[in-house]
């Protein structure tokens, strides 16, 4: 009897792991806090070069898609359709040449005018629409500075200061002449001037 109850009796004992209990220490909540902030500012750095990455790829492609257009235009626009002038005579001839009723631009610029830059491929499309239309309109420039550098004497005689500079003449005349960089305008005036409309002002 006394070996069955020494058999059956519960001696309590410390165990030392409990199965349900993790085995890693528990940390403490604000541990976690710190590492879930470090871990949330992580992120939001990887998100901003990935934007930034992204952002970078779409101005590249713009980049190459503009200059891809501007090698377009120069293959559709080629520059030989305006003619240069570089003196009074010049634009004598070209004014007698152009015959009666016939619309003659000329472009005033310099070659270190930024502005003369920006609107010359547009000056160059107005004369290749002209000419795809069949139109009689004459397109010309005129660089105002010679090879010295100097003002040349064409310049000079219309007292040209500010460029670029578009004068319209008709049977030999001035019929009208503003400073712009827009297409537009200058479009306008030529349907104006020619009496029908040339180009598509837009």
């Amino acid at each position: 009897m006394a070996s069955f109850l020494l058999r059956t009796k519960q001696i309590p004992f410390n165990c030392p792991f409990r199965p349900h209990e993790p085995k890693q220490p528990i940390r403490s909540t604000g541990f976690l806090r710190i590492r879930t902030s470090q871990q949330r500012l992580q992120s939001i750095v990887a998100r901003g070069i990935l934007d930034t990455y992204r952002r970078d790829q779409a101005v590249a492609e713009a980049q190459r898609a503009s200059k891809s257009e501007d090698r377009s235009d120069e293959e559709t626009c080629p520059a030989e359709c305006v003619k240069d002038i570089f003196t009074v005579e010049d634009l004598d001839d070209a004014l007698e040449g152009a015959g009666e009723n016939t619309l003659v631009v000329v472009d005033f610029f310099k070659t270190a005018c930024g502005s003369c830059r920006y609107i010359q491929p547009g000056f160059v499309k107005l004369c290749r629409a002209s000419e795809e239309r069949h139109s009689p309109v004459v397109f010309l420039r005129h660089n105002i500075f010679d090879e010295y550098e100097e003002l040349s004497d064409l310049s000079q005689k219309f007292k040209i200061r500010a460029v670029p500079l578009f004068y319209f003449f008709k049977n030999g005349e001035v019929v009208e002449k503003f400073a712009t960089r827009e297409r537009r305008r200058i479009a306008k005036a030529i349907n104006t001037h020619a009496g029908y409309e040339v180009l598509d002002p837009n």
